[in-house]
C-alpha cells in the first residue's frame, strides 16, 4: 500500500505542492527493487542498454571515471546522475551530477550533500538506505539494476528503471556510480 500524502499541484516548477503551499522535494519512489545484473537481467529501457552496453565494452574491468565522456551520450545526459564515494571504504558519498529526468522524479539534491551508512554521521535514515545501495555498487564491483513506481512531477505514476555501474578512479579502485534513471512506461 501507498501512502498518499496530500498535495496541490499548480507550482510554477512542475513540483507538487503541500496543503500549506510549500513545494515538495522529498523523493517519491515505491516499491523499489534492487539487485545485481547477471546474465539473465532483462531490461525494457534502450537507454540503459546503450549505457550497460558502453560499461560491458571494457570486457571484465571497471572503466575510469575518466573513460566516460558525457559527450559521446549527450542525448543521455537528462537521465544520467554520477556520485561519488568520499573515502576508501565506500561510506560516505555525494551526487555529482543528477540530470533533469532524475530532478523530476527524486527532487533536486544539492551537490554538498553528503550521505553515509550508519555511524558516519551522514546516516539520515533516507540516506543511510541510499549510501548502503551505492556501497553496494561499488563493493560489489558490478552493475546494479533497480525497477518499480515513480510519482513524476509528484503527480504521475510511472514505471521506472534504472542502472548503476561502477566506475574506477585513477588508480582501479572503484570510486564513482554512474546511473541512469529511465521512465519504462506506466505501473501495472
Amino acid at each position: 500500500m501507498v501512502k498518499e500524502t496530500p498535495f496541490e499541484t499548480g507550482s510554477s516548477t512542475g513540483r507538487p505542492k503541500q496543503a500549506s503551499g510549500e513545494e515538495k522535494h522529498e523523493p517519491f519512489l515505491f516499491d523499489i527493487k534492487r539487485h545485481p545484473v547477471t546474465e539473465d537481467t532483462k531490461f525494457t529501457s534502450p537507454r540503459i542498454m546503450r549505457l550497460l552496453t558502453w560499461w560491458c565494452g571494457f570486457h571484465g574491468e571497471m572503466p575510469r571515471r575518466d573513460q566516460f565522456d558525457i559527450i559521446d551520450f549527450i542525448d543521455l545526459a537528462p537521465y544520467i546522475c554520477l556520485v561519488e564515494a568520499l573515502d576508501p571504504e565506500c561510506r560516505k558519498f555525494r551526487f555529482r551530477v543528477k540530470g533533469e529526468i532524475l530532478v523530476e522524479i527524486v527532487g533536486p539534491t544539492d551537490t554538498d550533500l553528503i550521505f553515509g551508512l550508519p555511524g558516519t554521521g551522514y546516516d539520515s535514515e533516507e540516506h543511510a538506505a541510499l549510501a548502503h545501495y551505492f556501497n553496494d555498487v561499488l563493493t560489489s564491483r558490478q552493475p546494479w539494476r533497480c525497477h518499480g513506481v515513480a510519482l513524476r512531477f509528484g503527480v504521475t505514476r510511472v514505471a521506472l528503471e534504472t542502472i548503476d555501474l561502477p566506475l574506477a578512479d585513477d588508480i582501479g579502485q572503484p570510486r564513482y556510480s554512474l546511473g541512469l534513471m529511465d521512465i519504462v512506461g506506466r505501473p501495472e
